[in-house]
């Protein structure tokens, strides 16, 4: 267990990166598009499901995505990299906020000595859910920066549709792979071109 100095000085880094956070996902296009696709019909469904089936990380899932959407495919090493960079994130942070909105949510238990009421229950689920969505901004804004930074997609000029998907199945490919995956279904809900690409700017 940690020390209350710990617990401090941990905290106070969480929060200072997640108020950092809120600013900087108003130029991130990947979060952008990453609301976009998740709030089409299935596709939330279809990530967790390879989440909480094959180990996949969601984010990682709609980074390649995104990929494939600008015009960019990636390579296994660099997916590697990327997996890599947010593990610690990912697990210290977005993992174990998951796990605890999840046992709220399925536990029965609101005697006084665990949760005084089912509205307090609801408070902390909700409270959990905003906080959770701002660690994975987190990540996802890791992802961006990262991205932005390196060289090592092979781009393709944007044009049809099926370019689009193509290079989404692709990356989503690469990563599926990975976990021993059965490559992503042509009618998978995740290849989808929305409208126009976002890049940088």
């Amino acid at each position: 267990m940690k020390r209350p100095a710990e617990l401090t000085s941990w905290w106070t880094l969480y929060w200072s990166r997640l108020e950092i956070t809120v600013s900087d996902n108003q130029r991130n296009p990947f979060w952008q598009y990453s609301l976009a696709l998740y709030g089409r019909p299935k596709v939330a469904e279809c990530c967790l499901s390879y989440q909480d089936n094959d180990g996949a990380n969601v984010n990682l899932l709609l980074f390649c995505c995104w990929l494939g959407f600008s015009g960019h495919r990636i390579e296994p090493e660099a997916l590697e990299q990327a997996r890599s960079l947010i593990e610690a994130w990912d697990l210290q942070a977005v993992q174990k906020l998951r796990a605890i909105r999840r046992f709220l949510v399925s536990s029965q238990c609101t005697s006084s000595e665990m949760v005084k009421s089912d509205v307090v229950k609801g408070e902390m689920i909700q409270s959990l859910q905003q906080v959770e969505l701002m660690a994975e901004q987190v990540v996802q804004n890791i992802l961006y920066d990262w991205w932005l930074g390196e060289s090592f997609c092979h781009s393709h000029e944007h044009g049809a549709a099926l370019q689009t998907e193509r290079l989404q199945a692709e990356n989503l490919n690469t990563y599926l792979d990975t976990l021993g995956c059965q490559p992503i279904p042509t009618d998978s809900p995740l290849l989808c071109p929305l409208d126009e690409p976002q890049t940088s700017t």
